[in-house]
């Protein structure tokens, strides 16, 4: 039977989460040979209402391209880290940012709490870079791509300057994610 990983990166409008799940599918398709559908759901609101990006990956075609049963959710507000994780399937990775306080959250899942948009605004001072922060926590936290894939897909996905503070974002990110490893 093929592998299938649904990961969801849910959170709100203006957090950058449809990007994210673009570098995402960037990385596991072009750089990791698998095959990917990506979807994107935003609110009409600029920053205020909920957004999300689907993406689903598999060693054969997808013949589904939505996320029903996801293995793997970065949920950025308390809300999401409640409905998305109901939803999950038992044994899946849900990293929550930790500023949120989250409670009644399924004990089949392996939970996560760090810090996101915290890292993001004191150690590179950008808050918008938390859906980077994010991408490398979970790079960290799963086995569903690596890092280096994620920094390809960054080098060709963000211009110029920004470029290094995105990877640097990434790096963040993944060392955040060994370390609520270990703990």
């Amino acid at each position: 039977m093929a592998k299938r990983t649904e990961v969801v990166l849910a959170g709100l409008a203006g957090q950058g989460l449809v990007f994210a799940g673009t570098i995402l599918a960037d990385a596991v398709g072009l750089y990791e040979d698998k095959f990917i559908s990506q979807l994107g759901f935003f609110s009409i609101s600029a920053r205020t209402g909920p957004s999300r990006s689907e993406v689903v990956i598999g060693d054969e075609e997808i013949d589904f391209p939505a996320a029903t049963q996801p293995d793997i959710v970065v949920a950025f507000t308390r809300a999401d880290a409640q409905l998305y994780g109901a939803r999950m399937r038992p044994g899946g990775v849900l990293i929550v940012d930790s500023d949120q306080e989250c409670s009644c959250l399924p004990e089949s899942l392996l939970i996560y709490r760090i810090p996101l948009v915290s890292i993001a605004r004191r150690e590179l001072g950008e808050p918008l870079l938390a859906n980077l922060v994010a991408l490398g926590a979970m790079a960290a936290l799963s086995e569903v791509v690596a890092l280096e894939s994620l920094e390809q897909a960054v080098a060709s996905r963000v211009p110029g300057a920004r470029t290094e503070t995105s990877l640097e974002a990434l790096r963040k990110g993944y060392s955040a994610g060994l370390l609520a490893k270990k703990t």
